[in-house]
Formats: structure tokens, sequence, C-alpha cells
């Protein structure tokens, strides 16, 4: 018996996006009589142990498809050795302009396209071709939306981890094959890609560490409130003036 290809969807919350799409490859790969296995898991583990969210339920049952038994739960490391593919699922924001698809090879290639260059397809649609794959270069391993001033962690298959900018990889069109951005040395490869939280953490760190305290804000105005010199009655020297005068007139109605 043919062994049957073991394909994991990726999101979030694995609530929606993953879960749907987890029963509809399923769905599709029993109807043309091929050995898929599909599974779902999320990142966060948000929502571990919870059922799928209404509206992928609806979706569903709208296509006659039954997701019955789901249960959500979070992405495990053992994962990595027990599927043959991990499919990420990523969401775009219409409004973010600069964002971009980075996608990376086993090889240690990567490419940069703008996420706008991409057209959005119906759902009766082939897709998108991403880029253009040459065996020498290795599978693709994965792909990210990312900012240009983001981080992407390469993970080798030996255990090593390589960071580097995405800015190192010029943009350059859908079709293109792409430029060397973490060589594995000679019988490594790269098995996962994932951007960097790290410098979202330092700025996090250091933006906490500018901001005054309440404690220091009440240390300053206690200091302000002390500063007053040694002897000071806090009067205006108008004031002085015109309590001496009304002295002196009481003075004067006294000697009368």
């Amino acid at each position: 018996m043919e062994r049957p290809v073991k394909v994991l969807f990726v999101c979030l919350g694995n609530i929606c996006r993953s879960p749907m799409a987890e029963y509809l490859c399923r769905s599709m790969a029993a109807a043309r009589g091929l050995p898929v296995h599909t599974a779902s898991a999320g990142t966060s583990g948000w929502h571990d142990g919870e059922g799928m969210h209404c509206g992928s339920l609806e979706i569903l049952s709208d296509e006659g498809i039954d997701s019955s038994g789901f249960v959500s739960r979070r992405v495990r490391t053992q994962d990595l050795a027990d599927f043959d593919y991990l499919l990420a699922m990523d969401v775009v924001d219409p409004s973010w302009q600069d964002a971009d698809l980075f996608v990376v090879t086993e090889g240690g290639y990567a490419k940069r396209t703008l996420a706008t260059d991409y057209p959005t397809k119906g759902r009766g649609g082939l897709g998108v071709k991403v880029a253009n794959l040459v065996e020498a270069r290795g599978d693709l391993v994965g792909a990210l939306v990312t900012a240009p001033r983001d981080e992407v962690l390469c993970i080798m298959a030996s255990g090593k981890v390589v960071r580097s900018a995405v800015v190192e990889v010029s943009r350059t069109g859908r079709t293109t094959q792409g430029v060397t951005f973490a060589k594995p040395d000679a019988g490594d490869r790269i098995i996962a890609v994932a951007r960097s939280t790290e410098r979202d953490m330092e700025e996090a760190v250091d933006a906490a560490d500018s901001a005054p305290s309440a404690d220091s804000a009440d240390s300053t105005d206690q200091a302000q409130a002390h500063q007053d010199p040694e002897g000071d009655t806090g009067d205006s020297p108008a004031d002085s003036a015109a309590d001496t005068v009304a002295l002196e007139n009481n003075e004067s109605e006294v000697e009368a």
C-alpha cells in the first residue's frame, strides 16, 4: 500500500484558516483517490482544546464536508518529523503596501517580492507561481509575509540557526530564482524558516525603560515642592508691599 503524503496546515490560532484547509484538502484528495493525510495546528496555543470557529464550520457545511471531532492544538516539535509538508497560512492586510512575500529553498536561496505583485484568485483558481524553482537549489521550505525591517531565522537539519535581515535580498519579480541568503554546509539543508521577533522584543524593552514611571513622577513633584529657599514664605513682592502698607495704616489709626 502506498504511503500517504502527510500535510500539516498551520495558522495562528488553529480555529479558522488551518482547520478549514485541513478538511477541504482531505475532501479534495479523497474525491481524487489521492493518498493524502491532513492535519492542522496553531502557533499560539490560544485555543488549545477548543472547537472550530463557527464561520469556518458554516463554510465547510455549505460544501458538504463533515468536520466533526475537530479539536484545536498547538504546533509541536515532533510535527517537523511526522509530516512531509508544513504549510503556513498567513494574512496580508490590504492597507500594508510595503509587505513582501519572502520565500526560502532548502539550498539557502531566497526571493523577496511585493505582496501586491500577486493577483487575487477566486475559490476555483489554480493559484499563482511564487518562484522559478530549479532542482539544484532544493525544494521550497517556506514563505513568510515580511516588512523591510524584519529578520528571518533559517533552521538547518543539523540544528544550526542563521539569522539574516530580509533587506539583504533585493526585491524581484514573482518568477525569478532568488539569490543566496543562508548557505548550508555540505550535506546540510534548511528545513524551516521563521520571522525573528527578537528586534520587536528589544524595542519594547527600550520603550519601557525610557518611559517615566509613576514613582519617578511622584519623586519629581515632591522635589519641586521642597525647592523653595529657606525662610521663603512664598509671598510675591507685590503681596509683601501690600502687607507693609496695611501695617503702617493700622499703626497710624492706633496713634490717632
